[in-house]
């Protein structure tokens, strides 16, 4: 027990003088407390208590409450109506009009959502949604004063009133429940009260003080079974009470007494504990469960127990200044600070609990004894320690021989140890690219770990030298991301999620040694001089391996417990160094190291135990001086046979000789100088008798013949004459001239699986198939292609193709395919293993093969190679599919091509409309011509623009030609002028034809003719005449820019549709600010549209609509210039209008951050790049950056995009923006900024129709596209194609398609001396897919005993899950269990137990059982922990973890189908109060309260699938109730919500309830209907 703690800070304001104080802690982080006081103000302090900022209120503070988030502080004052919001991601302050007249009385946020509670003085509720702004208002729910309340889990509103009476109501204000108290209530909660029953509930009990004198307990859904709890007198009056743990209740009463009590059933009525702990009063009581700990305060004392051992008063705080009393306890939500408020206005703030941080580097250590205070000693050396006093709370500590480092989030603080006072002198700090997850120190460097990378730097240096010296790991991020370091005085070690485990020297960066692990590895533990290192994977198991050697041996472990709650930061000999919660250091002595205390009184067993701990520690010369203060004879033995494991020869000879063995004394020396290792342990190992171990250390050593002692002898002979008589039974039967016989024996051997001998026996027979598929089996290739001629069945030959393929020799399976004229076969092998396209689309054209055809088409598809796939779906008559391959992937030109003259017109039609539709209007026009639909065919051709051989023209003539037609001839010779505008320079006018024609006034000549669909009756060319738009006759407006062909466009696209054209429009405007060309008004009587040419972008030119402004009424706009129009008026005079869309040229410093951004985006529309950068210099959000950024890549400014990211600080886009500054191609620019900006499919094109198409395979390589790779490198770089396919095969291996792996392993294979490394790493993965493909040949194979040496090889590789499947398909099932408990495979463990009778199997799978249940909740994976328990018949169990963490989705999916009606009602109501009908209603329908389930239903909003809509229909069919049926039936037509549904939704109602009739009848009317709307259409109705 202590006596004082120790304070963080005091705050006193002098306007609080006198009063008592009203504060709430943040909750969650704790990182801001409120306080108020008599004085109209709220005041905001940080955890350091420097104030924040201040609140100024109307009146004094009446409440206030923080959201469940900690984001929003709401407070409510006298003398108003007002909520004030205080939001602390801002510092800005907001305020709400409850619409009510009386005053605010009591306030509370919601604990799952965002609603606020506010009550009034005269019993009014106020329920405000934060996230939707909704009120709703509830008058008179009481009829005095609200003065307290509480929210439950499930949003349940528990009210108290000076009325005597308690409510509670639902989130939406709605009564549920009501009741009178005998007084008035205070303090209330929400809790979950124990019963013998199940609860499925949730909170459904209320606990209220009743007039201080009563604790009353209310269950809401037992109303009438209130329990009211009366105490002692002399207890006094209830001052307050919380409820922790498994049902308990904490109550302080006036007089200083602290009691405990049960709310379990059995319990109640009954205290667990008392204690009078204040002598004259007790003012407030406080729990934290974060530290487990209960206070109370009084008599100026702060009184602290354990909530573990209530009798254990950890700490007692005096105060002896406070004179006047004591008011309020609080603690923070991480338990670490602890507030207390006085009668006097002062509030006192006590550290409680401290981050457990600390470090240590050898003996050294550094820990955290304060928030902003780190102590360095070591203890070992007795150094005198050092305080050092930190700028901020840390999250990390490192520290090094000769220095320490702090630091949070990106920034981290170094100092210099000194032996000079203070003990350290501060060198710097350091920002780093990301948030630090851990630091490590060594003499000289330092590393840091953030974002999967480590960086390495010199700590003490030049920043020149620091900036040489600086490295990054890993240099290539296809390596994986690094979850874990190290370092060493030599040596850094990193641990990734890929499973690596890299050793690199810090002197040259070079990697030293790289182990690769089966999962990712989370944490690393290299020793003091960093030749070993335990290493712990994501599956939370560990490995031991060194860096410089294989490791053979293993290790060992003892388990002491370590003290809740301690770090341990130092283990020296026996004894660890820990750090505790109160910022002190504590020593531990193992248990595993006992025999360092050894003394003469220990008993045998005692010394047993010892002797044990010594031998596994190697601390031999310890043990044997244990052997020989009181070693028994077993001791003796114990130790010299681990003396021989251990290899230490001279130590047991001298351990034999003590203990008087003779006869291995003179053995062991007579090997004491065999020197080579593995002869030396063959000879220890037969000592020990393990012979097998022997006879394989002898086998590798240079004397092998010392195994021959081992072998066994008779077993051999045995099986030698079981051959023989199987051989000469062959023999025998070889010889007789029966066929039949020689069927008969071949027909035994094969049963018997000796493939050879009865292959043999049917070729002497001539039964040639049976011999064929004999030899297949024993894998005699040479004895098949000679005995395959006299095979025609063409099963065998496909026998035989398959076992081939199987072998990986493609050649011959593809001919053998061929015999068996398997063509679809044949065409895969040639396809997908001997890249021999060419060959495979001969077979499927003579073939008409057309499944082949399709694989063949498949095969291009992956290289885009469209025109090839389309070709021969083509030459395969099938046409449906090369129409629709061509129209997915933009390559119609190519099956138009390929089709010629060949196509019916029907095909013709498709490819017109097609080209229509895509604008390409001379294709349109020479297909539409080609179909006869002449009049089409002209209107296309006259769209076309000008062009020098004016192909367009020429064709349109020959159209008119054919079709005789004179309507169609005047069209094409006139046209009659309906507008024009004249510039400087040119004449523009517009004709009824559709021309928009060019003039230069100089000389008369046309520049540009463009032909427009329809008449064009307004033309508004720009300022310099070299754009125009127009609109046409359908009041559509169109841009035309004949003088500008973008980079990515062809001519005939350089005119654009204006999107969102109002058909009002009566007049445009060009802007004629000098910088604004490109920007152009249209306006019609009542509104501005403001429209923007963006012409130099990635994705080509394209108008944009800025936005719209209102035009005032009776004026017509005149000019614009620069976001201002010049507008006449009625009365003649001018005036002018300022367009909403041009906001961002009257920015001020007082614009809010939503508008800020509002103004960005406009400028960006505009192209006015430069006063966007001003805009997000003056206050924008890394939001405004970022999209700032985007639109200057997007429009291809290079060189302010680096100014942009430069100041929002991404260095990394920064230097790859200016690796591609000097790019002068616009197709190799624009693709480089589409891959910045991750659109890889327009990047890829546009480095294809650049002059370094290269670089699309570079780009799909570092993305890890491997199949686009793949494709690209056969077009570009097929040298390439070898490295790429072993990179793919990598990753095919790891996300387990092994089949495919062995492929592209195969692929890689370049048989290039110069690529040998690359060679033997394919030549690796080959080896892995074959041990993989052979397991899968032994689970095909009859024989058990194959599947069961097979498994045991896998089981030996760790390979749990195959082995164990091989363990089950050879009917070995305890083996199969054991292996699947190492996997953790329950789903199989559980299905196979019942064949299990071993009692070994059933204790192992309980106790992994035991443990994985304890895992799941540990580490937070409460799925895995439900599965766990409902495997387990722990429904109740499960149900109640699920809804505390939820995660009922998962309880609902892993019991399935399997459920009582009971768990689904649970379910089903959960999700109703969660409101998530769609699943509500489900579970509604399952335990068969169809009403219910219908009313969630259609709850539900509609989307696109409207799958709540067809489960209603389904469940009514079910329900087969008339009063759903009408129910669903109105709301289908609309009748309820007044939108009516698809009518196809009515047919399917009938349909369900088999009213057929009816059914048919809607389909029909829904029929006709459609196609009535869309002639030609006979799409089915549903």
């Amino acid at each position: 027990m202590s006596s004082t703690q120790k304070s963080a800070f005091v705050l006193a304001e002098k306007a609080w003088a006198g009063s008592n104080l009203l504060y709430k802690w943040q909750k969650s982080f704790g990182r801001y407390i409120a306080v108020a006081g008599q004085d109209n103000t709220v005041k905001i302090f940080d955890r350091r208590g420097h104030k924040w900022t201040e609140i100024n209120l109307p009146g004094r503070c009446v409440g206030m409450d923080w959201d469940k988030d900690g984001d929003i502080l709401a407070v409510i004052a006298a003398k108003s109506s007002s909520i004030f919001l205080w939001d602390a991601s801002v510092s800005k302050t907001s305020q709400i009009d409850s619409g009510m007249r009386d005053q605010m009385s009591f306030v509370l946020w919601s604990k799952t959502s965002p609603l606020l509670a506010v009550g009034t003085v005269k019993g009014n509720l106020l329920i405000y949604n934060q996230q939707t702004s909704r009120k709703i208002p509830v008058l008179g729910k009481h009829s005095k004063k609200i003065t307290c309340g509480c929210w439950s889990s499930q949003n349940l509103l528990a009210l108290g009133s000076d009325d005597n009476t308690l409510s509670i109501s639902n989130h939406e204000g709605d009564t549920i429940r009501q009741t009178t108290v005998r007084g008035k209530p205070a303090e209330m909660y929400f809790s979950v009260m124990k019963t013998d029953e199940s609860s499925a509930q949730g909170e459904s009990t209320v606990s209220v003080s009743v007039d201080k004198k009563i604790l009353m307990l209310f269950n809401i859904n037992d109303p009438g079974n209130q329990i009211e709890l009366a105490f002692e007198r002399h207890y006094g009056n209830i001052v307050s009470y919380r409820w922790y743990g498994d049902g308990y209740i904490l109550i302080g009463f006036s007089h200083g007494y602290f009691v405990v009590i049960s709310t379990h059933i059995r319990e109640i009525g009954y205290e667990l504990y008392r204690a009078h702990n204040h002598k004259d009063c007790l003012n407030s009581i406080a729990i934290s469960t974060a530290v487990n700990k209960c206070a109370s305060c009084g008599d100026n004392s702060i009184i602290i127990h354990e909530l573990s051992d209530r009798k254990d008063i950890s700490r007692i705080i005096q105060l002896h200044d406070e004179n006047k009393g004591l008011d309020q306890l609080s603690w923070t939500d991480d338990g670490q600070l602890l507030a207390l408020s006085t009668q006097r206005g002062t509030l006192h703030v006590f550290l409680t609990k401290l981050p457990i941080l600390g470090d240590s580097y050898g003996t050294r250590l550094a820990y955290l004894t304060s928030l902003l205070e780190v102590t360095v000693c070591n203890q070992v050396d007795e150094e005198s320690p050092v305080t050092i006093e930190v700028e901020v709370e840390p999250t990390f500590i490192a520290v090094g021989p000769c220095h320490v480092a702090v630091g949070m989030n990106n920034r981290a603080w170094f100092y210099a140890l000194a032996d000079q006072e203070p003990g350290f002198n501060k060198l710097k700090d350091i920002e780093y690219l990301g948030t630090i997850a851990s630091m490590c120190l060594n003499s000289d460097y330092a590393a840091a770990l953030f974002e999967g990378k480590v960086q390495l730097h010199v700590i003490e240096g030049k920043d020149q030298d620091e900036k040489k010296q600086m490295k990054l790991f890993p240099g290539d991020d296809r390596k994986g991301r690094i979850l874990c370091h190290a370092l060493t005085a030599n040596i850094l070690y990193y641990g990734t999620d890929s499973g690596s485990v890299v050793s690199v020297p810090v002197e040259d960066c070079e990697a030293l040694s790289s182990y690769s692990h089966s999962v990712g590895v989370r944490k690393v533990f290299p020793d003091v001089i960093g030749t070993f290192e335990l290493c712990s994977s994501i599956t939370k198991t560990a490995a031991s391996c060194s860096p410089l050697q294989t490791p053979t041996g293993g290790v060992s472990r003892g388990a002491p417990r370590s003290p809740f709650p301690q770090k341990p930061l130092v283990f020296d000999n026996g004894e660890l160094t820990c750090q505790t919660a109160s910022g002190r250091i504590s020593k531990v002595e193992l248990s595993t190291h006992s025999f360092l205390k050894h003394t003469a009184t220990n008993s045998s067993t005692e010394l047993s135990r010892q002797l044990a701990q010594a031998v596994m520690l190697k601390r031999f010369n310890e043990a044997l001086a244990l052997c020989k203060s009181a070693g028994t004879n077993a001791d003796w033995a114990e130790l010299g046979k681990a003396c021989l494991v251990h290899m230490e020869v001279e130590l047991a000879i001298q351990v034999y000789r003590m203990s008087g063995n003779v006869g291995m004394v003179r053995s062991l020396q007579r090997i004491q100088g065999t020197e080579e290792m593995n002869l030396l342990a063959g000879h220890l190992a037969m000592f020990l008798e393990d012979y097998d171990r022997a006879q394989d250390l002898y086998l590798s050593s240079s004397s092998p013949v010392a195994a021959l002692e081992f072998q066994e002898h008779d077993e051999a002979c045995q099986a030698g004459m079981a051959r023989m008589y199987v051989r000469r039974g062959a023999a025998l039967a070889n010889q007789n001239r029966r066929r039949f016989l020689k069927k008969e024996c071949g027909a035994v051997l094969e049963s018997m699986k000796q493939y050879s001998e009865a292959a043999q026996l049917y070729e002497e027979g001539q039964y040639y198939d049976k011999a064929v598929s004999a030899y297949i089996r024993c894998k005699n290739w040479t004895k098949v292609e000679e005995l395959l001629p006299n095979i025609s069945s063409p099963e065998i030959h496909l026998q035989y193709a398959k076992a081939k393929e199987a072998e990986g020799k493609y050649k011959d399976a593809a001919r053998a395919y061929e015999s068996a004229k398997d063509w679809d076969s044949v065409i895969r092998v040639l396809l997908d293993h001997l890249n021999k396209p060419e060959e495979a689309v001969r077979i499927a054209r003579e073939m008409q093969s057309i499944g082949g055809a399709k694989m063949v088409a498949r095969f291009f598809l992956q290289s885009n190679d469209y025109g090839s796939a389309i070709r021969i779906l083509v030459s395969s008559d099938c046409h449906d599919e090369a129409f629709q391959l061509a129209q997915q992937h933009g390559k119609m030109e190519v099956y138009a091509d390929i089709i010629g003259s060949e196509a019916t017109q029907e095909n013709y039609q498709c490819i017109a409309l097609y080209f229509e539709g895509e604008k390409k209007h001379l294709e349109a026009g020479k297909f539409f011509q080609k179909c006869g639909q002449y009049s089409r065919a002209l209107k296309n051709f006259l769209l076309c623009p000008n062009t020098e051989d004016n192909l367009a023209i020429e064709m349109a003539i020959e159209t008119v030609g054919q079709a005789k037609d004179s309507s169609l001839t005047n069209q094409l010779i006139k046209g009659r002028i309906l507008c024009h505008a004249l510039t400087a320079d040119f004449l523009h006018y517009g004709t009824d034809s559709g021309s928009v024609v060019c003039v230069l006034v100089e000389d008369w000549e046309t520049v540009s003719s463009y032909s427009h669909s329809v008449g064009v009756r307004k033309v508004f060319p720009d300022v310099i005449g070299t754009r125009v738009v127009f609109i046409d006759n359908q009041n559509s407006g169109f841009l035309l820019s004949p003088a500008n062909v973008s980079a990515f466009l062809k001519a005939t696209e350089s005119c654009f549709e204006l999107p969102n054209f109002s058909p009002t429009i009566t007049g445009v405007l060009w802007d004629n600010w000098h910088a604004g060309r490109g920007v152009f008004v249209a306006y019609d009587d009542d509104q501005v549209y403001t429209y923007a040419l963006h012409e130099t972008t990635i994705y080509g030119p394209q108008v944009v609509l800025v936005g719209s402004t209102a035009l005032p009424f009776s004026q017509k706009p005149l000019l614009f210039d620069n976001g201002e129009l010049t507008c006449q008026m009625s009365c003649g005079k001018n005036s002018k209008v300022e367009l909403s869309t041009h906001s961002f040229l009257k920015h001020t410093a007082t614009d809010s951050s939503t508008e800020l951004s509002r103004q960005l985006a406009q400028a960006v529309m505009l192209k006015r790049f430069n006063e966007a950068l001003a805009l997000c210099k003056s206050a924008g959000t890394n939001a405004d950056w970022a999209e700032l950024g985007k639109a200057c890549l997007v429009h291809m400014e290079v060189e302010l995009a680096i100014q942009v990211y430069r100041m929002s600080g991404n260095v990394g886009m920064v230097r790859s923006l200016q690796r591609i500054q000097g790019t002068e191609e616009m197709n190799l620019l624009a693709g480089h900024l589409a891959m910045f900006l991750e659109d890889y499919d327009r990047a890829q094109d546009l480095y294809l129709s650049s002059s370094s198409p290269v670089a699309a395979l570079e780009m799909r390589r570092d993305l890890l596209h491997w199949d686009s790779a793949l494709m690209l490198a056969k077009r570009l770089a097929e040298d390439q194609i070898p490295f790429i396919s072993k990179e793919y095969a990598v990753h095919l291996e790891f996300v387990g398609d092994y089949v495919n792996a062995l492929a592209h392993y195969e692929k890689g294979m370049t048989h290039n001396s110069k690529f040998q490394e690359h060679d033997a790493a394919c030549q690796a993965g080959m080896a892995r897919m074959y041990v993989r493909r052979g397991a899968a040949l032994a689970n095909q194979h009859p024989s058990r005993d194959l599947k069961k040496e097979c498994g045991a090889i896998l089981e030996s590789m760790k390979q749990y899950s195959e082995a164990a499947q091989l363990y089950e398909e050879g009917q070995y099932y305890d083996k199969a269990v054991s292996a699947y408990i190492c996997c953790k495979n329950w789903t199989k463990v559980e299905e196979l137990l019942p064949n299990i009778s071993s009692p070994e199997i059933h204790l192992q799978y309980a106790k992994a059982k035991e443990a994985e249940g304890k895992f799941f909740l540990q580490s937070n994976d409460y799925g895995s922990a439900i599965r766990i328990l409902v495997s387990s018949d722990c429904h109740d169990e499960a149900f109640q973890l699920a809804q505390q963490h939820g995660k009922m989705e998962v309880y609902a999916d892993i019991i399935g189908s399997e459920a009582t009606q009971e768990n689904y009602q649970c379910i089903a109501l959960y999700f109703e109060g969660e409101k998530k009908h769609l699943q509500a209603g489900k579970f509604f329908q399952k335990c068969g309260q169809y009403s219910r389930a219908l009313k969630n239903f259609l709850l539900c909003p509609n989307t696109e699938d409207n799958l709540a809509i067809e489960m209603a229909i389904e469940m009514v069919g079910q329900a087969k109730d008339s009063s759903l049926t009408n129910q669903l039936v109105d709301y289908l037509m609309g009748e309820s919500d007044g939108m009516p549904k698809d009518a196809k939704y009515l047919s399917q109602l009938y349909t369900a309830l088999q009213q057929y009739r009816e059914a048919d009848r809607t389909a029909i009317i829904i029929a006709r209907e459609e196609q009535s709307q869309n002639p030609g259409s006979f799409d089915p109705a549903f």
